[in-house]
């Protein structure tokens, strides 16, 4: 699990744009995304690039596979 934290700052009030929804108004806020099973969460990278955060987890080596078994009655 990935458990993102931050907090936004109060902006000035913006009078030539009109906002429908924000998510996050301001204040802290927390997101927690649940990982697949087959990633390396310590090889992590983060990065922010224009108030975007990126996050890069490789995947752990080996494949996947899902046996499929074909009923032939």
């Amino acid at each position: 699990m990935v458990t993102v934290r931050g907090e936004r700052e109060r902006h000035k009030e913006r009078h030539d744009a009109t906002v429908h929804f924000e998510e996050c108004f301001w204040g802290s806020f927390s997101r927690s995304i649940v990982l697949p099973s087959h990633v390396k969460p310590d090889e992590a990278q983060a990065q922010m690039k224009n108030g975007v955060l990126t996050l890069t987890i490789p995947k752990a080596h080996g494949e996947m596979r899902v046996p499929i078994r074909e009923d032939l009655s």
